[in-house]
């Protein structure tokens, strides 16, 4: 644990956050990019691990059972968002970038701001090709989303992996709760899940303390609000 966070993650972070050095000079941009980094990553991480480690400690089931199932449900959104990124000209923009950086170095060195020093047609394209990814994604991703979670549900209730990887049962049983009162569960522990993360944040910045307070007290009771409301849910079906 102390190798993968003191060391690996670390020497990760220190190469990804000189990144937006070399992004833009502008001093107000850099601040920003960080900034909508660090909300994004702690919010996803927060909202991912509520949904899949909270599960695994609530039902008890095997481990490497919950795992596959999570990488057979998940595998199938992110090959589709590789294709939709294809698809818009998100990986040709891109490329089309890095080589123009490459080709006017002086350019680069002489502009105020990223935006300034790359044209604007490429940086259009890219901008329009990852929204367009980035909300086509996001919805499948919470189609899939909604689906692991009872798939997870029904892998607890049955022991059987099989069980769990039937989508059409698995749709059935979402159908039994109610896909209203489902997703509005959902929404709502997105909602919870996104306040909860801001008081983390808040009682993270106290020094030492802050850190414990986190990893035993707010930390697991997420997990295990989620999994059992979650579970109450399931069972009412």
């Amino acid at each position: 644990y102390t190798l993968l966070n003191a060391i690996f993650y670390t020497a990760n972070n220190i190469a990804y956050s000189a990144l937006t050095s070399l992004v833009t000079k502008n001093n107000k941009e850099r601040v920003e990019m960080g900034s909508f980094r660090f909300i994004f990553a702690f919010s996803t991480s927060l909202l991912i691990q509520t949904a899949t480690i909270g599960l695994v400690a609530y039902f008890g089931n095997d481990a490497a059972a919950w795992r596959t199932v999570a990488i057979i449900y998940m595998i199938i959104p992110f090959i589709i968002s590789i294709i939709i990124a294809g698809a818009t000209g998100v990986f040709s923009n891109i490329f089309k970038i890095v080589t123009f950086m490459s080709e006017n170095p002086d350019v680069m060195q002489n502009a105020t701001s990223f935006t300034q020093a790359v044209p604007q047609e490429l940086l259009s394209g890219l901008v329009g090709g990852l929204a367009i990814t980035a909300i086509i994604s996001a919805i499948i991703f919470i189609i899939f989303a909604l689906l692991l979670l009872i798939a997870a549900a029904r892998l607890a209730d049955t022991g059987s992996i099989k069980e769990a990887l039937m989508v059409n049962k698995v749709i059935e049983d979402i159908s039994a709760i109610g896909f209203g009162r489902y997703i509005g569960w959902y929404i709502i522990l997105i909602i919870i899940s996104f306040v909860f993360a801001i008081i983390v944040a808040i009682i993270s910045l106290i020094p030492y303390l802050g850190t414990v307070i986190v990893a035993l007290v707010c930390t697991p009771f997420i997990y295990l609000f989620q999994g059992r409301t979650l579970g109450v849910l399931y069972a009412e079906k």
